[in-house]
């Protein structure tokens, strides 16, 4: 009995080890499916939905280039938020379903706040890119 309280304890502990350590951010995205589409919504514009591979990998590397961790208690965001959803073929049910909200020092994705250790985020980047692909 004490074997398995033991081995209980060491595994919860590498999970939560591993939940807030530092990591690339492409592996958090990762763990949701690769999208074929994504939804990007502002207060300022309309949805703009992109179909498009090319952008969405163009998307998907940018993101890649940060490294978050994730915290215990979320701060809030303010200021410039650009926000973005996306699903894959099987629709919005699952882990198919990705929601990034992204200011210049933190993210939430899913329910889950992020620090960006490597920050600021190019939000001029994000924005020329949301310009771009809006057609």
């Amino acid at each position: 009995m004490g074997s398995v309280i033991f081995f209980s304890s060491c595994v919860w502990g590498i999970r939560y080890w591993d939940d807030y350590r530092e990591k690339p951010l492409n592996n958090i995205l990762e763990s949701f499916s690769y999208p074929t589409v994504i939804y990007i919504s502002s207060a300022t514009t309309n949805t703009q939905t992109i179909h498009d591979s090319e952008n969405i990998n163009e998307l998907l590397e940018f993101l890649s280039q940060y490294q978050v961790q994730k915290l215990k208690d979320g701060p809030g965001l303010t200021g410039p938020i650009f926000r973005y959803s996306w699903e894959n073929e099987k629709g919005w049910r699952g882990p198919v379903v990705a929601m990034l909200w992204i200011n210049e020092h933190y993210m939430l994705i899913g329910t889950d706040y992020y620090k960006v250790l490597n920050g600021p985020i190019d939000l001029e980047w994000l924005k020329e890119f949301n310009a771009r692909t809006n057609r």
